[in-house]
């Protein structure tokens, strides 16, 4: 279920730090992860118009995970597969999550 960001829902819904390095992608358990483009390398910036806020919050595009999420001084580190490569993301926790907005895990 993917919920949108709003002051109105309660945290619990929110996936947080530890949900992220629950993930753990392998042989034979693929992740796919919801996010705002925003935190990737060679994105587009927020198209003009958009109101207040609402340009980062919401969800735009999928990942696939291709490392377990680590967490070290604050910051989350992974590689992803996006756009016929792969990326390589390190970024603070806060700004991880402002832009995580849930993940699909399938396992054979």
């Amino acid at each position: 279920m993917l919920l949108p960001r709003s002051r109105f829902l309660p945290s619990p819904w929110k996936p947080d730090i530890g949900d992220v390095t629950a993930l753990s992608p392998g042989a034979g358990c693929d992740v796919v992860l919801q996010i705002n483009d925003l935190i990737l390398h060679g994105s587009n910036p927020v198209p003009p118009g958009l109101v207040g806020e609402i340009a980062d919050d919401f969800p735009n595009h999928f990942v696939a995970l291709a490392s377990r999420p680590r967490v070290s001084a604050g910051r989350v580190s992974c590689r992803v597969w996006t756009w016929a490569a792969y990326q390589d993301l390190d970024l603070t926790v806060d700004r991880f999550l402002a832009n995580y907005y849930g993940a699909v895990v399938c396992t054979v």
